[in-house]
């Protein structure tokens, strides 16, 4: 089975993530996918770094 990669965003705006709430700011590991998404629904500024994608998560 392929492993998923995932990746560190930074929110731009405060947003709840499995259940736990996290502020501007703050950094949160996701799904690729995820990332996409919250990038295009405004939640993850377009120019927040990201991290290179964590092995073996």
């Amino acid at each position: 089975m392929a492993s998923t990669k995932t990746i560190d965003v930074t929110l731009a705006k405060a947003h709840t993530h499995a259940g736990k709430a996290y502020a501007a700011g703050d950094k949160i590991n996701v799904r690729e996918a995820t990332a996409s998404w919250l990038k295009k629904a405004g939640v993850v500024a377009d120019n927040a770094p990201t991290t290179k994608p964590v092995k073996g998560a």
